[in-house]
């Protein structure tokens, strides 16, 4: 029996096509050839249009970024950059996709089919209705004729996890993409690429979130009501378990009554959000919070809801703590009087800060002076969205190479 029968191909259907891609002869693609361009955009009406995409944000929010606006920007900004310079595809892409964020592994794959790559993506074995629906849209986006090119550079496959097979896709790779904890991307480095490839590496990672309590202040009833919705989709939508989901909070000024009006807003709108929190999940920050409270002397914050959101008051000192912490709907809160006293707790394991009533000015000044870690700032409601910068790597870059020609 050979290596590759141990492999469960999921696209395309009904056919094997790992050899076809990995020692294929066709030309390359050009980055952002037409054809691949008119597939994602397709790709994108049919998640947009489906009706059974409709309970599924995330699938949704992947649909607006494949639009051919969004595309269009990218590759305007792409050779715009690289103006007189010949960029090329690399070859052959190999995904590792992780378990936590459904949608990652499409999101990879399109950036890298955009630059003309061919690719090997191997999704998460964890039971998925969305990854599951993905799958079958592009199986049958790629059974039409005019987009036989992509299908001929596209596998998705699932497998156990087997050091031989990683160790074959490892010697046969271009670039190898590893989404995933640490753990996991140690295991998988055992197996090393060749000499002439490049890893790209996105490891554990945790965020944080600013908010202004004198801004907060200002806000109307009505706005508060859509900023507690954009928090609770950045922090509830993979269970808090995505890398870029704030897990602490810091009050920027000393409000109480604000904090406690912001908690009330977000205990609200978890009325109808369908959380996939588990009786496990309670325990787990139950067990939490109190062997926090044991050590530091941390404070449990009184919500609405009780169970969905889980807050702890504690010092700048202990704030965060990235290696025991839950997710879940857990939250370690900290009041500061300016940025910098955020600067020691920030490590380079922290990779978005969301935030609500600062400027930009404030974050540039701050930030410019040196910050060990932070990947990107974005408001509240925009830690979620896939952008080709990704934990401060430009992905269009890294996913072609140049050609010089004097």
């Amino acid at each position: 029996m050979s290596l590759l029968s141990n492999i469960n191909v999921l696209v395309p259907k009904g056919k094997n096509g790992i050899e076809d891609v990995v020692y294929s002869t066709e030309s390359a693609l050009e980055p952002f050839s037409d054809i691949v361009i008119e597939f994602v955009d397709a790709f994108s009406k049919l998640l947009l249009t489906d009706a059974k995409f409709k309970s599924y944000p995330e699938v949704v929010a992947l649909g607006f970024w494949m639009r051919t606006g969004s595309i269009n920007k990218v590759k305007s900004d792409f050779f715009k950059r690289n103006v007189n310079r010949l960029k090329v595809s690399r070859g052959l892409v190999f995904h590792i996709a992780p378990s936590n964020v459904d949608t990652i592994f499409i999101y990879s794959l399109i950036v890298s089919i955009l630059l003309g790559n061919r690719n090997i993506v191997r999704v998460s074995g964890k039971v998925s209705v969305q990854k599951d629906l993905i799958v079958d849209s592009l199986n049958t986006l790629l059974a039409y004729e005019k987009f036989s090119v992509v299908k001929s550079s596209v596998v998705l496959i699932g497998y156990e996890h087997n050091s031989d097979i990683n160790k074959y896709f490892a010697v046969h790779c271009d670039v190898r993409i590893i989404w995933g904890g640490d753990a996991t991307i140690s295991t998988i480095c055992e197996a090393a690429v060749s000499p002439r490839s490049l890893d790209i590496k996105f490891a554990n990672k945790y965020s944080i979130a600013v908010l202004s309590s004198i801004a907060l202040e200002q806000l109307s009833d009505n706005k508060l009501k859509v900023l507690a919705k954009n928090f609770v989709n950045d922090s509830y939508s993979f269970g808090q378990k995505a890398c870029s989901s704030p897990r602490t909070i810091y009050w920027l000024g000393d409000n109480v009554s604000q904090e406690k009006r912001f908690w009330q807003a977000v205990s609200k709108c978890l009325e109808s959000f369908e959380h996939e929190l588990s009786e496990a999940d309670f325990i787990n920050k139950y067990s939490y919070i109190c062997a926090h409270a044991i050590e530091y002397g941390s404070k449990k914050r009184k919500t609405g809801d009780g169970n969905l959101t889980s807050c702890i008051m504690t010092t700048v000192e202990h704030s965060i703590d990235i290696a025991t912490h839950c997710g879940s709907g857990l939250f370690i809160e900290s009041r500061v009087n300016s940025l910098a006293e955020i600067t020691p707790k920030i490590s380079r394991h922290i990779q978005t800060l969301s935030y609500f009533g600062i400027d930009f000015s404030d974050f540039s000044t701050w930030l410019a002076k040196g910050v060990n870690g932070i990947d990107r700032v974005v408001p509240i409601g925009k830690a979620l969205d896939f952008e080709i910068i990704w934990d401060g790597l430009d992905l269009t870059e890294s996913l072609t190479r140049e050609i010089t020609i004097n």
